[in-house]
């Protein structure tokens, strides 16, 4: 068989085009992720390096003897794996907690502003149906007194300027003055007595009228400001539907419709913003604190500054992600343990707690240097501090077993 009848069986089908794309798809993102490793890698040996000509000029400058070992830099690479994925675990929870808490109080805004514009509604078809009554009763009336009216005009147009001359005053103040018998002695004092009746009839209709007009019109005023009020809200809620996609599922941001929660709600916007721009970069942040841990507890608080610079420029060369100013702190520390610390005795500059977040992370045992005892006495009130707690628990179970053995000797 010649290589021209296998051409037809070597074509790629559409399946294989997909498993060879998928498959590129999966060496890119291990490459990429390679990529990232390796850069950290990179650092962490730039790390080390720094540190060790650094611990030249420490024993240079103040005659203080550090020591670097293989073992320090084991543990930047243990510390660094274990914190990594907690604090990448930390802000993503973080920021959900944050999402949701928005996306919840945008499905309250949403139903809040369903709920008004109901009531709004409500309110207007209301005033629209007693516009409408009022509106009913006057035409009603004057439906009665028109007919008068308009055969007061028809004997008005029959009325002619020597019917006028011909009729005299005393005419109207004859009781006998209808329209039947007045026919039979004058024509022309038919046609006035005619307008006369009807006019007087009017009158009455209209005076009765006259308030339902107002009154009408009144309604009909209240009516339209009612009316534009219903369509402002109708407009608010054809945006939040929107924005929400039209269902209770849809869980987009309304920011323009928080009302009074809006100074709260912008100032979680931007916590949200922040946790997002902190899980981008927390392999940088967390590198460092780590390098802080493993390397720069004997140092004095100048030269952890000066390294810290020096290791966040070579973040800056090799591309490493972080965040514009980390540091130890603000990465690893805890606000309320660190407040607790402080009042078992730990001093409040940023050394000593730095000093303290150490000894948190630290896999070592750390060696306090503390000629005023200002860290045994820490220490001291934290072991007192913890001792308590769990006595005051222990008491508790006791007291519990206690109550439920002499129950079940009871029953």
């Amino acid at each position: 068989m010649s290589f021209q009848n296998w051409r037809p069986a070597l074509r790629p089908s559409k399946a294989w085009s997909v498993k060879v794309c998928d498959a590129c798809v999966s060496v890119y993102k291990i490459v990429k992720l390679t990529c990232c490793l390796s850069l950290q890698a990179l650092m962490c040996v730039e790390i080390h390096q720094m540190v060790s000509r650094k611990c030249e000029q420490y024993l240079a400058e103040l005659s203080r003897h550090n020591y670097v070992t293989p073992k320090s830099y084991l543990e930047l690479l243990s510390i660094f794996s274990s914190l990594i994925g907690q604090k990448k675990q930390e802000l993503h929870s973080a920021r959900q907690r944050m999402k949701t808490g928005l996306d919840k109080e945008d499905t309250v805004v949403a139903e809040e502003t369903r709920v008004a514009v109901q009531a709004e509604e409500a309110k207007a078809t209301e005033k629209a149906r007693v516009a409408q009554a009022i509106a009913d009763d006057a035409q009603k009336d004057l439906d009665e007194a028109l007919p008068a009216l308009d055969a007061a005009l028809n004997s008005l147009k029959s009325l002619k300027k020597n019917d006028v001359v011909e009729v005299h005053t005393s005419y109207f103040l004859l009781t006998s003055f209808q329209t039947d018998s007045i026919a039979k002695v004058s024509k022309a004092c038919t046609s006035i007595c005619q307008w006369v009746r009807a006019m007087h009839v009017y009158h009455f209709v209209a005076r009765a009228v006259e308030p339902k007009r107002q009154a009408l019109q009144e309604a009909q005023e209240d009516l339209d400001v009612t009316q534009r009020i219903l369509d402002d809200a109708k407009e608010k809620l054809a945006a939040v539907e929107e924005a929400h996609g039209g269902s209770d599922t849809g869980c987009c941001c309304v920011w323009q419709l928080i009302g009074g929660l809006a100074d709260e709600k912008v100032r979680w916007r931007e916590t949200v913003q922040q946790l997002e721009y902190m899980v981008n970069n927390v392999a940088g942040d967390v590198l460092l604190a780590a390098g802080y841990v493993a390397y720069l507890g004997p140092f004095t608080g100048e030269y952890r500054s000066a390294m810290a610079e020096e290791w966040l420029r070579g973040f800056k060369e090799l591309a490493v992600p972080h965040t514009e100013r980390p540091n130890l702190i603000s990465t690893l520390g805890d606000k309320v343990k660190i407040r607790s610390w402080q009042i078992a005795g730990l001093p409040k500059d940023s050394l000593s707690v730095e000093n303290g977040v150490i000894t948190q992370y630290s896999q070592r045992w750390p060696l306090f240097i503390d000629p005023q005892g200002q860290a045994n006495k820490w220490i001291k009130n934290m072991v007192i501090i913890i001792q308590n707690y769990y006595t005051k628990n222990i008491f508790f179970t006791l007291d519990n077993k206690a109550n439920y053995h002499m129950n079940m000797n009871s029953v």
